[in-house]
């Protein structure tokens, strides 16, 4: 195809909308609901991940929109929490996960981590 003929197509796109005449219409994270949950308490980084891996393959299958890691403070822990350090770089590598948090207080605080599943 001439690539005349590929900018005129463009040009008379009908629905073509300027990024600056589309309202913002996102929901802040806090306002969207946990649709699933993984417990981590226990287990080594190794079973942490293998239960992460598949958990967030279910969870993206199943349309979920975002889920809670439950990974534990460490506070029983000798040298702090194992997977509480861990979690981060597990999901800056992860293919399904998205933006992520600390939990509000009443589903865990620090102890856990919301995240988005990645559509």
């Amino acid at each position: 195809m001439d690539f005349n003929k590929i900018l005129d197509k463009w040009d008379n796109w009908e629905d073509f909308k300027d990024k600056e005449s589309v309202e913002e219409t996102r929901i802040p994270e806090s306002k969207i609901r946990i649709d699933a949950r993984i417990d981590l308490h226990g287990m080594t980084k190794a079973e942490a991940e293998k239960a992460l891996d598949g958990f967030f393959k279910a969870s993206r299958s199943s349309g979920c929109r975002k889920v809670l890691v439950i990974h534990g403070k460490g506070n029983h822990s000798t040298g702090g929490g194992v997977l509480s350090k861990w979690i981060k770089t597990y999901l800056e590598k992860s293919p399904y996960a998205g933006k992520s948090g600390y939990a509000s207080r009443n589903n865990g605080g620090k102890g856990a981590t919301w995240v988005m599943i990645k559509r």
